[in-house]
């Protein structure tokens, strides 16, 4: 396998030299050569269904349906010899619901035409998610927590969005072959982070134009991070291998801004069809490819080098901001000093905060850790939007109706800067 991937770089950084063996070796000697060339790109790479490029994907369609198969029918085989009730079993409401939802978004997919199968588990953790086959597994936990239908197909769209776009064994493909070709970027954990980042976004992108295309309303995806954000925040101190909440709820929003002429309550859209090849979000490459032999296996390997190397100039792009935002994070950190921490109600506590930054700061989400009554960690997330600058007095109200305001000792408490953005 790392020999297909090095040919595949030398020629693409060779290109010249092939095309004069072209002229000096005559045609049947390139036609060997071609049919070759073609023969490494069908072995390691497969069309991407959306666009129509092609990307690095060790297995086709028919491989990545056993292998995720199997792992969610493993899953469920241990259910059943646990006596672990799950789809209509667990929750017939919430399994008709989760099915009926699943049906319009999947009828408008690219995969359409295969038969999938939506699991119900006992899950409180808020997550949905495929392996790449042909079903999608939701968490209890997430159906409760969605109780907006049009969240509900967002997530779900997004799901069907991955293994349209072959992520889970792209993934696992790029790892393989970078790893074997002594590739210093994917054996770093931050590129593998930011690699899945993509994916994550890409998910996202033509998981709202399923949801519109299905009837669904596209701004809903963005309501979801809103509610996720004032729940948990943002992480922005951390390597994240999905968008966090803020970015996702400005990123979505904007998809949705795009295509919501395609979008009308509850109804299908007539041109779904047409629109899933061409869209304000991208159009798809129709043309074939050349004959094995006359020029199909050079474009071919061409083609997957430059889409390989815009992949990999993209999640190396959003390893450098990561790493940048996480940077700038601790340093704004660093430079807030508490002047002032107390309680003003039963369910608010009142923080001053002075900054002594040089940076002008701007979307200050702020975490505070307090206590229960029953010595449980509560923790409380609040926004400052204002613009703050050296010498400002931060005022940050923390508030939660399971807050008891006065039972709490402020030499115990901690805030952290959870997110910034520089003005």
């Amino acid at each position: 396998m790392i020999h297909c991937y090095v040919v595949m770089k030398r020629v693409a950084a060779n290109l010249c030299l092939v095309l004069f063996a072209l002229v000096v070796s005559g045609c049947e000697i390139f036609q060997t050569i071609d049919k070759g060339l073609y023969q490494i790109s069908e072995t390691i790479t497969e069309k991407d269904q959306i666009t129509g490029k092609r990307s690095i994907n060790l297995s086709d369609r028919e491989k990545q349906i056993q292998i995720g198969n199997a792992a969610i029918e493993e899953m469920l085989a241990e259910k059943d010899s646990a006596n672990e009730a799950y789809n209509g079993a667990l929750d017939k409401r919430a399994y008709e619901r989760v099915v009926a939802i699943f049906n319009r978004v999947h009828a408008v997919s690219h995969l359409r035409n295969e038969s999938w199968t939506p699991i119900l588990v006992k899950d409180e953790n808020f997550n949905a998610f495929t392996t790449g086959g042909t079903y999608i597994v939701v968490n209890t936990g997430l159906e409760k927590e969605l109780g907006e239908d049009d969240q509900l197909a967002a997530v779900i769209a997004h799901e069907i969005a991955h293994t349209v776009a072959g992520h889970p064994s792209e993934s696992g493909s790029y790892g393989l072959i970078g790893n074997l070709a002594g590739s210093k970027s994917a054996q770093r954990e931050s590129f593998q982070i930011a690699f899945n980042h993509e994916q994550e976004k890409e998910a996202d992108e033509i998981g709202v134009l399923y949801s519109a295309l299905a009837g669904f309303d596209p701004m809903s995806a963005s309501r979801i991070w809103e509610s996720q954000l004032i729940k948990n925040g943002v992480n922005a101190a951390y390597l994240n291998g999905h968008p966090h909440n803020l970015e996702r709820i400005k990123f979505n929003k904007i998809t949705a801004g795009k295509i919501l002429p395609y979008y009308t309550r509850n109804k299908i859209n007539e041109r779904y069809e047409s629109l899933l090849d061409e869209n304000v979000l991208y159009k798809k490459n129709v043309h074939s490819e050349a004959d094995p032999g006359a020029g199909g296996g050079l474009s071919s390997i061409l083609n997957t080098y430059i889409e390989l190397e815009n992949k990999k100039n993209q999640a190396t792009a959003e390893e450098a901001r990561q790493r940048a935002r996480i940077s700038m994070m601790k340093n704004a950190q660093k430079n807030f000093i508490i002047v002032d921490s107390k309680p003003v109600s039963p369910n608010i506590w009142r923080v001053h905060l002075k900054y002594q930054g040089l940076a002008y700061l701007k979307e200050l989400v702020l975490k505070g850790a307090f206590q229960t009554l029953k010595g449980e960690t509560l923790v409380i997330i609040a926004q400052h939007p204002a613009i703050v600058v050296y010498g400002s007095i931060v005022v940050v109200d923390f508030s939660h109706p399971d807050l008891y305001a006065y039972n709490q000792q402020a030499n115990k408490l901690s805030f952290t800067l959870d997110y910034a953005e520089r003005f």
